[in-house]
Order: C-alpha cells, then structure tokens, then sequence
C-alpha cells in the first residue's frame, strides 16, 4: 500500500491512478510513501469500563457538590474538587461514549 500524493488516501501501489481523486500513481523523490497502519481500537472490555469510570467520577463530582453546599464554611476547596471532577468526568463520558458509538459503525 501506498500513500496518494495529492489526497493521502491508501491504495495499491499496483494501481494506475488514485481511486479517490484520480491522480495518476507515480513516485516521488522519496519514492513510494508507504501508509502507516491504524492504530489497534481499545477493546470493548476496555470501553466499557471507561464508561463506568468516568460516570463514577461524574457521580462523585455531584455528590461532593452537594456536600459542599452544606458546608458554606469550609466548602470552597470541596466545591473547587466537586467542580473539577464533574467536569472530568462528563468530558471523559462523553469521549468514551463516541468512541463506543464509533466501535459499532
């Protein structure tokens, strides 16, 4: 496999001309550019228990945020965690769920 000098996408290194642009397959100075192959997907186990992690550290987040709300002395620094770990832990849900949704298509 070969790397299409105009659009980058892989093809035979047998073929005449691009399959996606139509540009004639040719050599450059460097020669053929050879495609590097994807990276392997994490396994499904491995999603899936991204999923519970970081919805987990959503429920933490919320729980934290609720304590600190009865706290109204010493609650900052609990609220500042609560916050933080919220956040980490929806943008952490989110990107596993994409990645699962991609897995499937």
């Amino acid at each position: 496999m070969i790397a299409c000098s105009e659009c980058g996408r892989a093809i035979s290194n047998k073929a005449a001309a691009c399959i996606g642009c139509g540009a004639p397959v040719g050599t450059s100075e460097l020669g053929y550019g050879v495609v590097d192959p994807p990276a392997p997907a994490l396994p499904m186990r491995t999603l899936w228990r991204h999923l519970w992690l970081s919805a987990g550290l959503s429920l933490l987040g919320t729980f934290m945020a609720l304590a600190a709300d009865r706290q109204p002395d010493s609650g900052r620094w609990l609220a500042l965690l609560a916050a933080l770990s919220l956040i980490a832990g929806i943008c952490w849900l989110i990107v596993t769920l994409v990645r699962l949704w991609s897995s499937h298509h």
